[in-house]
This record gives C-alpha cells, structure tokens and sequence, in this order.
C-alpha cells in the first residue's frame, strides 16, 4: 500500500455545498482552488488573479458586511449547487461565517514547514528561520485545533503527495465533492503544474540590468513587497562571479528609493574581444529584466 496523503473525513450524500478552501498561507491553497475551479465548482477564481481569490467573499467578510454576505450567499446558493471560496485567512474567522453558509464542506493543504518558509521569503520577504517558528507554533497549531474540533465534511492532503500522485488526488477531491464528470477529472489532474504555475513562477523581483560596458555592470532591482535591499548574484557563462547589493541612490530611480547597483567583473579572467553571456539573479535565481545580455569584453 502506498501513502498518497489524502484524508476523507464525515462524507455526505448531499449535492449541494457550499466549499471553503483554507489553512496556512502559501502551503496549496492556490493549487487546490485551481484543481476545484476546473472541476466545474464556481470559485469566483477570476477577481483575485494567480492567487484564485474571490475579493466579493473575503472584503465582505473581513469588513464585517455580514448583511451583504447574508445576500450574496442566497444568490450563490440559488445559482449554483456547488460554490466556493479560497482564502487561507478563513481560518481565522470560521465561526463568523460557518452558520451562514450552506452545508460546509472544507479543504485543507498541508505542506512542509520549510518550503513555506522559503515561499513566503520569496514572496514577502519574510526571515525562513523565523517563519519556519511561526509556521510550527502559530499557523498550524490553529490548523489541527480545527481539525479536531469540527465536525463538518473535510478532506485534509498533503501538497507534496498531491504533486506525486495528481490523478489520485484529483479523484479523491471529485469524490469529496459529489463529481463524477472523467473529463473534468482529467483536465483538473493536468492543471497541476508546479513549473508552469503562473502564481509560483511569478517574479516577485522589479529591475534591469541596464548596461554592461568596460567590465562594468549597471543596473537596479527590488522586492515587489519590501523595500529591503536585495542581495544579486553576477554570473558570466553561468557561472557566479561575484555579488551586488541594490542599495545605491540614483537620480531616475528617487521616487521609489535607493535601489540601485553597479559591479565590476573585469576581474575574473575575461579575455578582450571574447564574448560572454553576464547575468544578475536574485538569490533564488530568478532574473531581473534585460538579463542576460551579451557582452563583448573591452
């Protein structure tokens, strides 16, 4: 027998649910919504672009419009027998909305600690060690006390296992769900692409590498969502040489902040009249805009 990482727990007969998609930010949830959505459940995936979140939801919720929640929920309820929402923050406020909707029906992503330690580095500038603490004390700790405690129908899976096994996890999420439709079942087995995932493989990184010249590098580079420095890596045919740090001022660039690099590969062996491909990656290897480029050493 092989472990596949799924867990069905109090099923029901009943073809209509209302689906709610939630846990730890960045361990599946956006896959799983995906995987939902292409099932056939209305998820509303198109108002909250790569992450596949419904704003109509959440900022009703979140902004205590429970009035207005009431009525878009009878809505939903009318037009579809299956709707949903992703968000992994419902978790913190299940109670305000569980009484509210019809037949709960939750799905919850488990991953591993560091990789979504590393995904929120990558996303939100988070310190990994320090992410990794919270993950393990605050997020997941809340996760399992729910768990435990409700009781309604839940599908519980591990991210990991769900990119291993696809077919197997996208059979037991249609069997979750009342849906028994093969090609649905197949086409939501194929959206499970980790590589070409727009929402994974999004660059997070602002910049360009705007000129190579005299064994010179010259360019600039930020964090979508920080405003930290960020340390690049240079590599000539592939092959690191040195790093920068975007931190400098320059004119063009002094409505956003010091952001700015320059660095010297003139040093590392470059032959005069050769030609070499120079690169500037952030530390995950993602390229600024205008790298690589071409070079002719001067």
């Amino acid at each position: 027998m092989i472990n596949k990482g799924v867990i069905l727990s109090n099923l029901t007969q009943s073809k209509e649910k209302t689906i709610v998609i939630m846990g730890v930010a960045r361990s599946g949830t956006t896959m799983t919504a995906k995987v939902v959505e292409e099932l056939g459940v209305d998820m509303g995936s198109d108002t909250g672009g790569y992450v596949n979140e419904r704003r109509d939801v959440f900022e009703l919720l979140e902004n205590n419009k429970l009035k207005e929640f009431d009525q878009f929920v009878a809505r939903q309820n009318n037009q579809f027998p299956l709707w949903g929402w992703k968000r992994p923050k419902s978790m913190e406020y299940v109670d305000l909305f569980e009484h509210r909707i019809r037949n709960p029906h939750y799905i919850i992503p488990f991953r591993d600690y560091v990789s979504i330690a590393l995904r929120n580095n990558m996303a939100i500038d988070l310190d990994p060690k320090k992410n990794i603490i919270d993950t393990h004390v605050k997020r997941y700790s809340q996760v399992i006390q729910f768990v435990q405690t409700n009781k309604h129908p839940m599908l519980l899976f591990s991210y990991e296992k769900a990119n291993m096994y696809p077919h197997y996890f996208v059979n037991q999420v249609a069997k979750f769900l009342g849906i028994t439709d093969q090609e649905k079942i197949k086409t939501a087995a194929q959206s499970i692409n980790a590589k070409a995932n727009p929402y994974i493989n999004q660059n997070s990184n602002l910049g360009s590498l705007d000129k190579v010249s005299k064994g010179k590098i010259h360019g600039w580079a930020k964090k979508i969502n920080s405003a930290k420095p960020m340390t690049l890596k240079v590599l000539v045919n592939q092959k690191e040489v040195t790093k920068v740090i975007a931190n400098k001022p320059r004119k063009d660039l002094s409505h956003i902040g010091n952001y700015a690099f320059t660095g010297s590969i003139e040093d590392h062996n470059l032959i005069v009249g050769n030609t070499y491909k120079i690169a500037v990656v952030d530390l995950y290897g993602n390229h600024i805009k205008n790298s690589p480029k071409t070079y002719v050493h001067e």
